[in-house]
């Protein structure tokens, strides 16, 4: 807590830094302990309403930074305008409602921002803004008219004015009704063809996919577990060496990786297609083979 006059901005600064040569506690051995940079930022009393301020630092060795997430707030921040929301799921009369608590004054702010995103799946957040201040409550159908089946998606709640955003609300988790089919798909067998370059490293993935997800098994294995004009068992000569690779030579000595399985569960809706493939390229030269697969 700081106390500072009225018409005086604020001065913040941060860094992290070193790049020296010490000795890690534990197993870690000796690493680098590098200069990060710094953040040096000043905030006029319009910045002390509460809302998330991002910075990146300046001045690392070799290019690199830190990026950190701040606060200011006047007096404190249970009485700031941009106060963080409470988010929570409610099922009645056979609707699913997303549904939030916030203290702060409606007068201060524009609305509220809503994010989801699909927790099988990595990846962003979609954002749905909710431009009333005093709403609380939206039907998942007002953000998407059509839920895939058999996931588990994450709802947060952000208050906001302009480009400026309060602290986001706790993740609402609402699991979606299970899919009334479910298809095992087992990739059994491969054939390459006679234009696959014979470099060292080769990546790879097999996929099956519906409209309401998807099922994956990417791997990254070596020229000896394929060759050009052959035919081969994805699990026997494929995903087994590469794992009894990586079980003996470890994962920084053999930078190899693949499933433990060959199958994949696909969640499927009446009349859905169910559409699957194989992608694999070398290092140097990509090569798409949808060649037989048997599943």
């Amino acid at each position: 807590m700081l106390t500072i006059p009225r018409d005086q901005p604020l001065a913040l600064t941060g860094w992290e830094g070193g790049a020296e040569t010490v000795f890690m506690d534990g197993e870690g051995g000796w690493g680098t302990y590098y200069d990060l940079g710094q953040v040096i930022r000043e905030h006029p009393e319009s910045d002390w309403d509460g809302h998330t301020i991002t910075a990146s630092s300046e001045g690392g060795v070799d290019g690199r930074s830190f990026t950190i997430t701040y606060r200011l707030c006047r007096d404190s921040c249970e009485s700031a305008a941009f106060q963080r929301p409470l988010a929570y799921i409610v099922e009645a009369a056979s609707e699913t409602w997303l549904c939030w608590e916030w203290e702060g004054n409606e007068a201060d702010i524009d609305g509220f921002m809503v994010s989801f995103h699909d927790m099988s799946r990595e990846g962003a957040y979609f954002a749905v803004p909710v431009r009333e201040p005093g709403r609380r409550c939206m039907l998942l159908s007002d953000i998407s008219s059509t839920w895939p089946c058999g996931n588990s998606f994450a709802f947060r709640v952000a208050a906001y004015r302009g480009a400026q955003e309060s602290p986001y609300s706790n993740e609402a988790v609402w699991n979606s009704p299970e899919c009334p089919i479910t298809v095992q798909v087992t990739f059994e067998t491969i054939r390459t063809d006679g234009e696959l370059p014979l470099t060292n490293r080769i990546f790879g993935r097999f996929l099956a996919r519906g409209s309401s997800g998807f099922g994956l098994l990417p791997f990254r294995t070596y020229r000896r577990f394929l060759a050009p004009n052959s035919t081969y068992s994805i699990m026997g000569h494929i995903f087994e060496p590469t794992n009894s690779a990586l079980e003996v030579y470890g994962a920084e000595r053999c930078n190899c990786y693949a499933p433990t399985t060959n199958s994949v569960i696909v969640g499927l809706e009446p009349d859905d297609t169910l559409n699957f493939s194989a992608d694999s390229s070398s290092m140097s030269t990509p090569w798409h083979n949808r060649s037989p697969i048997r599943c």
